[in-house]
């Protein structure tokens, strides 16, 4: 019997401790997640500029250079447009939408994403590359209050999940 109590007792603080570490994850995974996408708009720029690739084909290829959820992003949006009729701007903004959640994005991050989107495929080289360098310099406004978020919460909720947990322990103790 004592056997048992300890074991659950030990069972509610790990679990306690896994959902405040669950939740501190995203904001290190918002973090990452921006990052990958000012990496990969920055090899967008570089294609485009260098190469004057087409941006189906960067879409594509992206995914080699990104392996994480923002390369797949990337992938998705140029498969859908390489089978579809809609306009790459559409096929943006519903990907991002079906995705963002899982990128562990603000509704910020979104909008600045869906924004370089509703700019895409619609003008030359040099608007373009215009559109990339302003949501660039917008997803950096974004990385900096990120990661002062991340640096404020994730350890707070670190530490509230044992705390927690603790708490719970002596309570049933």
């Amino acid at each position: 019997m004592y056997i048992l109590r300890i074991s659950g007792l030990i069972s509610v603080i790990g679990l306690c401790i896994s959902i405040g570490n669950l939740i501190a994850k995203g904001y290190s995974n918002r973090v990452r997640n921006i990052l990958d996408f000012i990496t990969v708009l920055n090899i967008m720029h570089t294609k485009i500029r260098y190469n004057q690739e087409v941006l189906e084909n960067i879409f594509i290829d992206v995914q080699k250079e990104i392996t994480r959820d923002v390369g797949r992003v990337f992938y998705d949006v140029g498969v859908e447009y390489n089978k579809n009729e809609k306009d790459i701007s559409e096929i943006w903004t519903e990907v991002i939408e079906d995705n963002f959640r899982d990128l562990d994005l603000t509704f910020e991050d979104e909008r600045v994403l869906i924004d370089f989107g509703l700019a895409l495929g619609k003008s030359d080289i040099e608007g373009e590359l215009r559109n990339i360098e302003v949501t660039i310099e917008k997803l950096k406004g974004q990385l900096t209050y990120a990661k002062e978020k991340n640096d404020k919460y994730a350890k707070v909720y670190r530490t509230l999940g044992t705390l927690c947990g603790i708490a719970i322990a002596v309570i049933l103790i």
